[in-house]
Order: C-alpha cells, then sequence, then structure tokens
C-alpha cells in the first residue's frame, strides 16, 4: 500500500494541471464574441484610413481586439455602443477595426502588445492609446484630450 499511495501522490501535481487546463478551455469556449460595433462596421482597413486621415487630416480611431479576448467583448459589448461614444467617433473619427489573428501586420503597425487597445492618429502622428477596459465616460474624456495632442511619429502604415 505504501507504494500505490507515493504513486497517488506523485501524479497530483499532474491531475491538478489537467484540471486546471480543463477548466480554462471550457470557459474559454463559452465566451462568445461581441458583434462588432456599428461604429466600426464601415470596413474601412487601417492602411487607407491612415492615407485618409494624411490627406485630410481626420482623425483615426482604430481598435486592436481578438475574439477571444474576454475584455474586448465587455468594450464592445459597453462603452463602445454608447451613443455618446458612437456619436464622437462619427464627428471626429475614421474608424477601423483590426482583429489582431486576421490582420497582424496592422495590429503589428499598431503595437498592439495587449488587447483590446484602442489608438487614435492623425496622419503618422499617434495622438494617444488606451488599453484594457474603459466606460464611456473615461473614453470620450481619453478621445477630447488625446485629439488635442500633437502626436508622435509613428510607424508607417501598411502598403
Amino acid at each position: 500500500m505504501a507504494d500505490g499511495s507515493r504513486h497517488v501522490k506523485r501524479n497530483i501535481p499532474f491531475l491538478v494541471a489537467i484540471l486546471v487546463l480543463a477548466g480554462f478551455f471550457f470557459v474559454r469556449g463559452r465566451v462568445s464574441p461581441a458583434e462588432t460595433p456599428p461604429l466600426f462596421q464601415s470596413g474601412l482597413t487601417l492602411g487607407p484610413a491612415m492615407t485618409r486621415s494624411k490627406e485630410s487630416g481626420s482623425l483615426v480611431l482604430a481598435m486592436a481586439t481578438a475574439d477571444w479576448c474576454g475584455p474586448c467583448q465587455v468594450l464592445k459589448k459597453g462603452a463602445l455602443r454608447d451613443p455618446r461614444v458612437e456619436g464622437w467617433v462619427k464627428d471626429h473619427a475614421l474608424a477601423v477595426y483590426v482583429d489582431i489573428d486576421k490582420s497582424p501586420g496592422d495590429a503589428a503597425v499598431l503595437r498592439a502588445i495587449q488587447v483590446p487597445t484602442l489608438v487614435l492618429f492623425r496622419g503618422d502622428s499617434e495622438l494617444g492609446r488606451v488599453s484594457g477596459v474603459v466606460d464611456a465616460d473615461d473614453l470620450l474624456s481619453w478621445f477630447k484630450s488625446a485629439s488635442n495632442s500633437t502626436g508622435e511619429p509613428a510607424v508607417s502604415p501598411p502598403s
């Protein structure tokens, strides 16, 4: 019996790891992606938006996201559907939706090392960025302060 209990004790960390992984995949599989917020449904991509911004001086709001990202789904269901946020973006910026899994080149241009990340550009200049879940009031405040920034030169847009 001593050999049997020693064998069981030796395998406990392995069994715990299996249970943790099973739980992770169970929870991950239950997170359903939120619909793309209406303000991003124009289909505009990063390269053309940045080109238009250089020509016209308009702002570009780019969102780096992923279907598997829980905080991204919260942001897409929450602040990005707030009518005030939708109105500000419609009136002031070209909106670009970047799925980091489907558009890794655009994600690299955005330097999106975590998701969700929102980046505000004017031409080649990044005016500001925010990562994580934010509420509508904080997002509007960030839009207003970042849009008044002079910005720093950003990475070249994709061709």
